[in-house]
This record gives C-alpha cells, structure tokens and sequence, in this order.
C-alpha cells in the first residue's frame, strides 16, 4: 500500500504535466496557427463564415474563454472584447497569446504589428470598427505565420507550463515540421513573384499589405484598410487614373465579397477582375475536402501570379 501511495505522489506531477491544454483562437487563422504551433486543436470563437471585424461575443463564447488555458487572439486592433477581460483572465491563470505583442518586432513601425492606415479621403467620417491603423493580416505571409508559430512555443515554454506542447528550447531555436512547411511555402511566392509584369496590388479591402511587403509588392485598398469604408467620387477618380498611370494589370477583390468599388474600376478601366482567398474566416464549405491554409495560399500564389502577369520562375 505504501508503494503505491509513494509512486503516486511520484507520477502526480507528471500526470498534470501531461494533460494537454483546451485551447481557443478568436477566428480561422488563429486557429490554424495554434495546430501547427502546439499540435492541439484550437476551438475557434468566432463562427466560420462571420466578418470577425463586427463580430460581438455571445454569452457562450465569453464561458470558453473562462475554461480555456490557452488564448490566442490580435488585441485591441481585432478583438478589443478579449482585450476588455484580458487582465481578469490572467488573474485567472489563462495564457494569453497576443499576437499583437508577439509580433512587433517585425513590425514595418515601431511598437505596431502591421502596416500603419494613410489618412486618406476614404477614411474620414468612418467610425465604425477598424484596426486602429494597423493591418492584422500576418497570415497571408508565411514567413510571418512561421515567425508567430516559434514564439508561440517559446512564450509558452517561458510559462513552465505544457512544456511538452511547446517543443520548443531557447537555446537551439529549431523549426518544427509545420514551420518548415511555412518556410516552403515562403520560397514558392518568392520564387512565383520574382517576375512580374506590374508589382502594384491593389484591392478593395486593404488586408493584403503583409503579403505585398514580404514579396516586394506595392499594395493600394480602394477602402483603405477598414471593409466599411465609403470612398468618395475624387478618391475614385484619382485611382482610375493612378491605375492608368501606373500600368496596372487587374484589380484584386476577396472570395465572397460584394466588391462594389472594384468592379466600379474595374468597368472604368478595362482591367480583370482576379479573386484572392484573404482566410479571415472562411466558411465551412471553403475548409472541406483538403482546402486547408495551404492549399488556399496556393490558390492566392497561382492567382497573384495571373494578375500580376508573372513568368514562371525554378
């Protein structure tokens, strides 16, 4: 009997040690972003197919952020409702992954996680939910998604706690499997966009500024960087001409939207219409049938690649 009281207070700590964490991300590519990092299925808050930028939490998904142990969500630019309970869910033992945070070094601006907002025509009169000048959409750069998925492991190791899912070692910074499959996929758009007969991305809703800084490309959002915003007849009129001028090729809108302005443009101008997948929360139907994140940034690759009219590159 004494044996077995002593090795059970032996393998108790293992035992807790060993438990895998419930994990939560605010919405798909977070999600996606938790599995690879850590291997453990994220539950993803916000629905498949809502526009996470009007999204208001309901009572259900308040609960999963209190019985979670891990958290991975922007910040005050996408989620200012996780940002609110943060410091409670924190006294409560939860870690928070705040992408925001873990990915300011990379920022094009000091202390930001993205691409700062110009103060355009297009933005003036808008108060309805925006980024707060920053571009979140770290995802459509693998190089990016790899980068947050190693600090996600070392942030996690930094807690001693679920050591055995972070896999990660400070002092020997290795990628993991997934990682090295972001780092693949990083070479093919380098390898894609290397040559191209127009470098200028310009799209109806401003999401597509990681991808264009990493690759070397000139982004332009007929919006801005908020979705809500209403451009007036000179903005229009001086990207119609911007759009001449410059030697565009097409002009990019995002899988089922309604891109009233691009198509606008795209009849002023002649120029072709091309879809990209921008994976904010794609619906169910988009995620079936092996359609996973790579896939869809394959998509984007091959379409980048037809609208920008680039050669084929080894």
């Amino acid at each position: 009997m004494r044996y077995f009281l002593l090795m059970a207070i032996f393998l108790f700590p293992l035992a807790l040690s060993a438990a895998t964490p419930k994990v939560v991300a605010s919405h798909y590519p977070l999600g996606i972003l938790a599995q690879g990092a850590l291997g453990v299925p994220a539950q993803i808050l916000i629905p498949a197919g809502v526009d996470a930028h009007d999204y208001e939490p309901s009572p259900q998904v308040i609960k999963a952020l209190y019985q979670a142990d891990v958290i991975l969500y922007h910040g005050e630019s996408m989620e200012p409702w996780i940002e609110k309970l943060a410091p409670e869910l924190e006294e409560k033992g939860k870690i928070l992954l705040e992408l925001d945070a873990l990915l300011a070094p990379d920022s094009p601006t000091p202390g930001k996680t993205a691409v700062p907002e110009p103060e355009t025509e297009l933005h003036k009169g808008h108060d309805a939910h925006h980024h707060g000048g920053l571009d979140p959409h770290f995802w459509l750069d693998p190089s990016a998604m790899a980068k947050a998925s190693q600090r996600i492991r070392h942030r996690l190791e930094s807690t001693g706690k679920f050591l055995e899912f972070s896999n990660a070692d400070s002092s020997k910074p290795q990628p993991n499997p997934w990682e090295q499959q972001l780092n693949s996929l990083d070479q093919e758009f380098q390898r894609g966009l290397r040559s191209c007969s127009s470098r200028l991305l310009v799209s109806e809703h401003e999401a597509f500024g990681w991808l264009a800084r990493r690759y070397g490309l000139t982004h332009r959002g007929i919006r801005g960087m908020s979705s809500h915003s209403v451009p007036g007849a000179k903005s229009l009129a001086g990207e119609i001409k911007a759009l001449q001028a410059e030697g565009a090729k097409a002009i990019f809108t995002e899988l089922g939207s309604r891109p009233k302005y691009a198509l606008m443009l795209s009849q002023e101008t002649g120029l072709p219409l091309v879809d990209l997948q921008p994976l904010h929360n794609p619906g169910s139907q988009e995620t079936q049938g092996g359609k996973d994140y790579f896939y869809w940034m394959r998509y984007n690759l091959s379409k980048l690649q037809k609208g920008l009219q680039c050669q084929s590159s080894k």
